[in-house]
């Protein structure tokens, strides 16, 4: 039994304040989660993982694994999940500092449901769950197209569709038929307005897919069907929230060793006399360091 993994695997105004009015904070924007992860305003999302994946692993926002304080990686991680989003970041931009305050009031929105989540198989070795790697997917969504350029709306899209007014949503719409006097046939067809979609996509934007490649970034000792989450970076519909992606984590088989918790594991045949009297052997484990 070899040992290695403990460490990695083991885990990882005036008034009562009920009646105050929320409001926008006001004062001047300050921008303090791009400070946290060490970033400019106009850095993509593939330097932004790798900012944060340097940030975890030494300085004064390391992993706890790493001999990091909780508290500070706790801000890195928080940081990093509110600018790998399209949408939060671009609240960000617009309002800094002060929409991550409790009592911020940003842009209303529609309560919708979310999309369907989209789940992709990601194989990894052993060696990568241990040391940690970066591995990239590439994932086809539905998305909202700007007809002209064929970029992908910006946020969720919720401002660049309306409902049908006809068939308020639903797609479909009550016929009446009334085939001989006294006898009348009620059934359900295809709006015809919306032809089915129950809402409408506004002028110059259209539904279409778009090939997009996701970083993945695979922290030190993950385990197999862990579990990485895109939020909203899967399927746009009209009338609903886009979906998630999520990957999970499927552990190849490895050719020597078998994991077991936080402990490798290794079969090798003994001899009745190494058995019997004791023996002592040497295997390079240089690929887990």
């Amino acid at each position: 039994m070899f040992g290695g993994f403990e460490n990695l695997f083991g885990g990882f105004g005036g008034g009562h304040p009920m009646m105050r009015p929320r409001s926008r904070p006001m004062g001047p924007k300050t921008f303090k989660l791009y400070e946290v992860l060490g970033v400019d305003k106009d850095v993509t999302g593939g330097q932004l993982t790798k900012a944060f994946r340097k940030r975890s692993i030494k300085g004064e926002y390391r992993h706890p694994d790493k001999g990091g304080d909780p508290s500070k990686f706790s801000e890195l991680k928080t940081a990093y999940e509110k600018l790998r989003r399209k949408d939060s970041r671009a609240e960000y931009d617009k309002y800094g500092d002060a929409c991550l305050a409790e009592d911020f009031v940003g842009t209303p929105k529609r309560k919708l449901r979310q999309a369907k989540t989209k789940t992709f198989p990601l194989p990894v070795t052993l060696e990568q769950l241990y040391n940690g790697d970066t591995r990239k997917i590439a994932v086809t969504r539905r998305v909202l197209l700007n007809s002209r350029t064929g970029e992908v709306c910006p946020g969720d899209g919720q401002d660049l569709w309306s409902t049908c007014e006809t068939c308020g949503g639903q797609g479909r719409v009550l016929r009446r038929l009334q085939p001989q006097p006294g006898y009348v046939i009620q059934t359900q067809v295809a709006c015809p307005t919306c032809e089915g979609a129950g809402s409408s996509v506004a002028d110059g934007w259209r539904m279409g897919e778009k090939k997009e490649v996701l970083e993945i970034f695979i922290e030190e000792g993950m385990k197999n069907n862990n579990k990485i989450r895109f939020r909203e970076k899967g399927n746009m519909a009209p009338g609903f929230l886009p979906g998630d992606i999520v990957v999970v984590l499927k552990t190849k088989k490895h050719s020597v060793f078998q994991r077991k918790n936080v402990d490798l594991l290794m079969r090798k045949t003994l001899s009745l006399h190494e058995a019997l009297c004791g023996f002592e052997f040497k295997y390079a484990t240089h690929l887990f360091v």
